[in-house]
């Protein structure tokens, strides 16, 4: 099992989330994951786009 008993969290500005379980995911090296990875960050993208935004910020590093 790829994601047994594995956790993470979210830090941004310093600040760390709640630790949550991941219950999903692909290996590291998959051939589909950078497909997964597409397919989020077009979803992302639609739907700032969509709403008149410019692009995304994710830390320093912004998608336009």
């Amino acid at each position: 099992m790829l994601t047994h008993q594995s956790v993470s969290c979210v830090r941004a500005n310093g600040l760390q989330r709640e630790w949550f379980e991941i219950t999903s995911g692909v290996r590291q090296g998959c051939v589909i994951a950078p497909d997964f990875f597409a397919t989020g960050v077009d979803w992302v993208m639609d739907r700032a786009v969509g709403k008149g935004m410019n692009g995304v910020v994710f830390g320093q590093d912004a998608l336009c």
